[in-house]
């Protein structure tokens, strides 16, 4: 309950006798109000506009004189006054005219002060009512969310401009008295409803509305906005509920989530997704005991690409190439991992895997036309089956790439399928790789100059 300020406030005394006036006044005084007395109309229009007072004391003798004039009238009717009157007959007039309350003359001084404090505490008190009501009325026109009070029977009391907006309508078709269905119909005649018909909506609205614990939601609309609703029933019945337009978070965690697993050149899915995938994928065949293949590819010569026509361009050569990877690998799962290197999950056997690869190579071995000049492309393809090859991830991802590392010994521009052997004979290649490029690092390796003499007509070391 809010407490009443100090009972203060400045009144003005018209019209009675002078005696009577100053009496009263003096009184008003001792209990601490300012009051003047006014003995005619001009006086008393001075001090209504010097003084600005809260209360007028007015003997209703004078009222006729004073106000008669309807322009004179307008002037203080804002104004909360307390009628003197000589007999009770005169409370009907008193009241006709605008009093909020009245005494019966001779005026007793305790009664005086008790009617007086009466209307300066609810004078304050409305005081303080409107300054809470415009702070909340405040507030509510500026939170970020929409805001709705409804009574019991479904009819709107309050609700702020933002209400209106989150749902694309006009704040003033929005107007306190309209019910859920009305409000709701709405709408739907915007746009900005969920999928379901607007009669099974009211039903769940009613579901809702059931339940005593406060409830959140989320809800797309059929318009694109996602709107988040809290939710809590009133004492009496009503509910009080905010809704949220988090269409731009939703859509940036989307952004988000999506960057995490697709190649921000490409746009195609990334090393991560490929994981999930091929896990995905694995679950599944273990089950059905089906097939599916793994081709790794990269492009043929790419480094060059790069070398002579800078990275700008070797960008756009990685574009083209996911492309026309994915238009010729239509219903496979098709990543890139970096660099110039990709990978395709393909549900597929061996038979239908080479056909994938060939095609593969010829759409990616057209040459490029790309800011005026013609880009030779080429590609060359490892492929891995599950479970011949592999039945795990690592295992079919490396014995698809030991089968890119043989095609690309082979010439390029070619596809090979895993065998056996291959893992050794490349394990065996990067072993001498290694070997190679630690003697060039510990400068193991010297050249020696050996002549050949051509001797009976063949060459021979000398």
């Amino acid at each position: 309950m809010m407490k009443p300020a100090a009972v203060t406030g400045s009144l003005i005394l018209a019209g009675g006798s002078y005696r009577d006036a100053s009496r009263v006044a003096r009184k008003l005084r001792e209990n601490g109000y300012s009051c003047v007395c006014s003995p005619d109309y001009r006086t008393f229009e001075q001090h209504t506009r010097w003084l600005k007072p809260d209360l007028l004391l007015l003997d209703i003798g004078i009222y006729e004189e004073f106000f008669g004039d309807a322009k004179r009238r307008e002037q203080v009717q804002a104004i909360p006054a307390i009628h003197l009157v000589s007999t009770a007959a005169d409370r009907t007039r008193a009241f006709a005219a605008g009093a909020v309350d009245y005494i019966i003359k001779p005026v007793l001084t305790e009664e005086l002060l008790l009617r007086v404090r009466a209307q300066i505490e609810l004078l304050q008190t409305q005081k303080q009512l409107a300054q809470r009501n415009m702070q909340f009325a405040t507030t509510l026109e500026n939170i970020g969310q929409g805001v709705c009070f409804f009574d019991s029977d479904q009819r709107l009391i309050l609700s702020n401009r933002r209400y209106a907006e989150v749902y694309g309508l006009p704040p003033e078709l929005v107007r306190p008295g309209m019910t859920l269905s009305e409000i709701t119909q709405l709408r739907y005649s915007v746009g900005a409803c969920p999928v379901v018909p607007h009669d099974e909506y009211l039903a769940w609205c009613d579901s809702i509305n059931s339940k005593s614990s406060p409830q959140d939601w989320t809800m797309e609309l059929k318009s694109g906005k996602v709107i988040r609703v809290h939710h809590e029933r009133t004492a009496n019945g009503g509910w009080v509920s905010t809704h949220e337009d988090i269409t731009e978070h939703r859509n940036a965690e989307r952004q988000i989530a999506h960057l995490a697993l697709h190649d921000p050149l490409t746009d195609l899915p990334n090393r991560a997704a490929l994981k999930q995938k091929l896990e995905t994928l694995l679950e599944q065949h273990r089950t059905q005991g089906s097939q599916f293949a793994v081709l790794c590819l990269d492009l043929d010569r790419f480094k060059e690409v790069n070398d002579l026509f800078g990275h700008n361009v070797g960008d756009m050569v990685l574009c083209l190439a996911a492309k026309r990877l994915c238009a010729a690998a239509v219903g496979a799962f098709v990543a890139r991992l970096g660099g110039d290197e990709f990978m395709v999950l393909a549900e597929a056997d061996a038979s239908s895997a080479a056909q994938l690869a060939d095609l593969t190579i010829t759409v990616l071995s057209e040459d490029a036309e790309i800011e005026g000049t013609r880009i030779r492309m080429g590609t060359s393809i490892g492929v891995a089956i599950f479970p011949a090859d592999g039945d795990n991830a690592a295992e079919l991802i490396s014995n698809a790439d030991a089968a890119l590392y043989r095609a690309k010994a082979d010439g390029r521009g070619t596809a090979r399928f895993f065998e056996p052997q291959m893992d050794k004979w490349l394990r065996e290649r990067r072993a001498l790789q290694r070997d190679l490029q630690a003697a060039i690092s510990e400068q193991q390796l010297s050249i020696v100059y050996q002549p050949q003499a051509n001797i009976g007509g063949g060459y021979h070391w000398l």
